[in-house]
């Protein structure tokens, strides 16, 4: 998994120096959405094409695709999380896409894969300002070349005067602490220190906004701003008091009649993530949503709270029933999602190597903490991959040993105890690494 210490964010064909409370945006084409504008030159602005074309330009285009996304999909190549974090982060205008956060982009794709992640929305030009991602071969190194001169206004052309209205001047200030956290030393791989900057920043830049009074004051763009950092803030880390400021904002927009079925979707998600099984039903129904409803979540007897938990699915009587685990019968705890391409490569090298078969053959693969469930899925995937089997964790925080929830990332046990943390797979693996591992802890 790539990072960088680029920090900085982009906002559709906007750079936004945060720092400096600038936004340096590509000249504005006009005329209608199907027709390509010229500049005084009489060159036709290249974003109005790549807009005309792109097949995602709304919410209703992003709901749309998201419920029959093609196998081929460029939004497949990343991983569940780095998926759901991306795509919630989109904020989109009357011209299209408006905002969204990029360092989920840079951190695990190159820039042809950016570019094409990109493309959907129109926005494959702005690949170059990303300046994080990791330059692979001769195509990331041609769509890396200088920007041409709509991405990167010169002269001071097309700068704007600074953001006045407080909502999103603090909204801009907060995706670049979220952007930054992805890089900082201390956060980048220490999730639960993440989720305490990104969580804190939130309160810092937007918290004072978030109450019934200030919210019934503000625009709708504003609210609608204040719900999308409400749930970046939940993503980074579930708690729930963000997503109490979430439910106030859908509360509003929902007097405005402006709850769309994006809003609608992404709550469900939160809940899940917040394992309230029973809210995400709520919202399933109000929304005509005909299909089976979510489990019921039950304890199995003696479960505790303070040891680490699955969940395990019941579909007879759609039921999850939460257990702990015992740690002891495990060499290796793998966090991992089936859809990562990285998970996919690590199982695909394992699978070659009979040394590190023999112990994943005691090897627990967990699913993060977040927005999916998917049983169906899950029995199929585990019927192909009986070594390699994966179970949902039910509460994050009752695993304090696993301090990094990046996929994959393998914790080496000895009796219960991690010894060991290995973080990512990259093209020539981490083989060596698990080998060495595994001897320090015994197992080889």
């Amino acid at each position: 998994m790539n990072r960088s210490s680029s920090i900085s964010m982009l906002t559709a064909a906007v750079f936004l120096a945060v720092s400096a409370g600038v936004t340096f945006a590509a000249p504005a084409p006009s005329g209608g959405s199907n027709t390509p504008a010229a500049d005084q030159q009489g060159v036709v602005n290249p974003y109005k094409i790549d807009l005309a074309l792109a097949p995602i330009k709304s919410e209703s285009d992003l709901v749309n695709y998201m419920g029959n996304m093609p196998k081929n999909s460029p939004l497949r190549m990343l991983s569940d999380a780095g998926r759901a974090s991306f795509i919630q982060s989109l904020v989109f205008g009357n011209k299209g896409l408006g905002s969204f956060n990029y360092a989920v982009l840079q951190n695990e794709l190159t820039p042809t894969q950016i570019y094409r992640v990109l493309s959907l929305f129109g926005m494959q030009r702005t690949t170059s300002l990303i300046t994080g991602a990791a330059v692979t071969n001769a195509a990331d190194k041609t769509i890396m070349a200088t920007p041409d001169r709509y991405a990167v206004p010169k002269g001071g052309a097309g700068v704007s005067a600074p953001r006045h209205d407080p909502v999103q001047k603090a909204f801009a200030l907060f995706q670049g602490d979220n952007t930054a956290s992805f890089t900082r030393p201390d956060t980048a791989y220490d999730s639960e220190a993440r989720a305490r900057f990104v969580n804190d920043a939130y309160q810092a830049r937007l918290g004072r906004f978030q109450n019934p009074g200030a919210l019934g004051k503000l625009s709708t763009r504003d609210v609608n701003l204040l719900w999308h950092a409400a749930l970046e803030a939940f993503s980074a880390g579930t708690r729930k008091t963000v997503l109490h400021d979430a439910e106030l904002d859908v509360k509003e927009l929902r007097k405005r009649g402006k709850v769309t079925p994006l809003i609608r979707n992404y709550m469900v998600k939160s809940y899940i993530k917040a394992r309230d099984f029973q809210r995400a039903n709520k919202i399933l129904a109000e929304s005509g949503y005909t299909g089976s409803p979510l489990p019921v979540i039950r304890r199995a007897d003696g479960y505790d709270d303070h040891r680490p938990s699955i969940m395990r699915t019941d579909s007879s009587k759609n039921e999850v029933r939460v257990e702990n685990v015992d740690l002891r019968k495990y060499d290796v705890i793998v966090v991992a999602t089936p859809q990562c391409h990285f998970v996919s490569r690590a199982m695909s090298d394992i699978g070659k190597r009979p040394d590190l078969q023999s112990v994943f053959a005691h090897s627990l693969w967990v699913m993060p903490q977040d927005g999916s469930y998917d049983p169906g899925f899950m029995q199929r995937w585990n019927r192909t991959h009986t070594i390699m089997k994966m179970v949902y964790v039910y509460d994050e925080r009752s695993w304090p040993m696993i301090t990094y929830w990046g996929t994959p990332t393998f914790y080496v046990l000895r009796d219960g105890k991690v010894v060991r943390r290995i973080v990512g797979w990259p093209a020539g693996g981490n083989g060596k690494a698990l080998v060495a591992a595994m001897h320090d802890a015994g197992h080889l």
